[in-house]
């Protein structure tokens, strides 16, 4: 394998792009360097090696199966850069440790693919609200985050077919080397078999009644002025799933998703095939895709936006473990045609009231003027359902800390006003929701970073699982379809694990 540690200035640029280094990421890597005091030598010098033809998902499982921790941020969905990290120098498990680590990390030139080394994980819903200021009351089964520390990753360019392992610094170098020696023995291990056993639902969550007797309850907050809009949430317990990593291979298969990710530390599992973004920032852009918004379709999404039969879609749902993962390259949503749910007033205003808020959550740190929506009431179309989603953006130059605090936890999935409506809410949930509706991503040593909001996700320790669904609550909300629209959003992730769901 070649190695293109050290890339000199008339060298390909290690993205991809096809320009040489000195004009793509170089001046970008140089402009962070002279800005922040201190950044020289080898501490900031990125190397980036040739690792071969690109793994398949298969093979990416495996190497995560075999890791005591590790993290995948699978962007087979829409052709991008996956990242897999596996065995860290060092694991926080605690909210109080983790902004003070954040706070710590070193600021280094930006590298390439989005991560060169830095922090990834997940950071659990009673983790975020530690941004807040708020200590969630009562015991919880799991550690509110899993981050850790990673020197290296695996980036696996899916529209090119190809990877790179790459590294910031000495150890970044040798631990970018540990990736060439991990894929050099992947190719001697069998292959990973997957179990086809469905787990089993314990427990169902509310049922109407209870939900609607909830429902109204925040619609009288609503109306003495408590809050606009809530989130309002409830868990799916079940029992039986015993192989994480064949039941994600079939949630991708079943439900591809722009921002999936497979995360496990020790015997905790984190299955997301979420379709939100709560932060992305790339050279000091900062971007925040809010949904709200949900309607059921017939039909599912093929590679590259080709709609599927409904018949299409049911083959997929009740696809073999082991069978193929997702569509290929080049997935797009769709774009549907009428427009019911662009159109609907009440899924407008909610959307518009949590817009509102992530403006203002962005303006916190953001560069003053900078703010701006991009996007407003555009409709994606995911595997059964389809979204309202909007695009706020901004020009934000501090550290990777402060932004995250700000943002988290993300405002589609608590409320407005957030804080408050997370106080009112905790007096209806009367079970910690855990990883769902918390975020699992990456904050690079360069400033770029991942989020996303777990939602589509599923949390798995020692055979049980955890599924959390819900909805946004208005004033204007029909408290039956809320209820609906919860059990829509479990159907489709239980179904692609066998889980009879109506």
């Amino acid at each position: 394998m070649t190695q293109l540690a050290h890339v000199g200035r008339n060298d390909p640029c290690p993205c991809g792009s096809g320009r040489k280094y000195k004009v793509c990421c170089l001046p970008r890597a140089e402009a962070v360097e002279t800005a922040r005091d201190g950044v020289v030598g080898t501490a900031a010098e990125i190397t980036v090696l040739d690792a071969g033809p690109a793994p398949d998902a298969g093979a990416c499982l495996r190497l995560l199966a075999g890791a005591e921790v590790g993290c995948w941020f699978d962007r087979r969905a829409t052709g991008g850069i996956s990242l897999l990290m596996v065995d860290p120098d060092r694991v926080l498990r605690s909210a109080c440790a983790l902004w003070p680590a954040l706070s710590a990390s070193a600021a280094m030139p930006p590298g390439p693919f989005g991560f060169a080394g830095g922090w990834a994980g997940w950071i659990s819903f009673e983790g975020a609200l530690t941004a807040l200021g708020l200590v969630p009351n009562g015991a919880r089964a799991a550690p509110d985050v899993a981050v850790a520390r990673y020197g290296a990753a695996l980036a696996i360019d899916h529209a090119r077919g190809i990877a790179h392992a790459v590294g910031r610094g000495p150890g970044g170098e040798a631990a970018a080397h540990a990736w060439l020696r991990r894929l050099d023995r992947l190719g001697r291990a069998a292959p990973l078999s997957y179990s086809a056993r469905a787990p089993r639902v314990v427990d169902p969550g509310p049922d109407r009644t209870a939900f609607v007797r909830q429902v109204r309850q925040v619609q009288h907050w609503i109306r003495a002025g408590e809050t606009y809009v809530a989130n309002l949430t409830y868990r799916v317990r079940l029992e039986g799933l015993t192989d994480p990593p064949g039941a994600y291979a079939r949630l991708a298969a079943a439900h591809p998703a722009p921002y999936a990710a497979l995360l496990h530390d020790g015997d905790r599992w984190v299955l997301s095939s979420s379709p939100e973004l709560l932060l992305e920032r790339r050279a000091g852009l900062a971007r925040t895709r809010p949904i709200k918004g949900t309607r059921a379709v017939g039909e599912g999404v093929g590679p590259s936006g080709v709609r599927a039969t409904s018949g299409q879609a049911e083959a997929v749902l009740s696809a073999r473990p082991g069978s193929p993962a997702v569509p290929g390259p080049g997935w797009v949503p769709v774009m549907p045609t009428g427009p019911p749910l662009a159109a609907d007033p009440k899924e407008r205003a909610e959307l518009t009231m949590i817009v509102d808020m992530e403006r203002n959550d962005l303006g916190q740190v953001a560069r003053t003027g900078s703010v701006r929506v991009t996007e407003l009431f555009g409709v994606e179309r995911h595997p059964g359902l389809e979204h309202l989603i909007a695009t706020v953006e901004a020009d934000v130059p501090v550290p990777a800390c402060d932004l995250l605090r700000a943002m988290l936890p993300g405002g589609s999935v608590t409320g407005a006003p957030k804080r408050r409506t997370v106080e009112l809410l905790a007096a209806l949930e009367v079970t910690p929701r855990g990883v769902y509706t918390g975020s699992a991503g990456y904050c690079d040593d360069g400033g770029d970073m991942e989020w996303n909001v777990a939602i589509r996700t599923l949390e798995v320790f020692g055979g049980r699982c955890l599924y959390g669904t819900g909805g946004g609550i208005t004033a204007d909300s029909d408290p039956d379809r809320e209820y609906a629209e919860t059990r829509l959003k479990a159907r489709g992730p239980l179904r692609a694990l066998g889980v009879p769901w109506e």
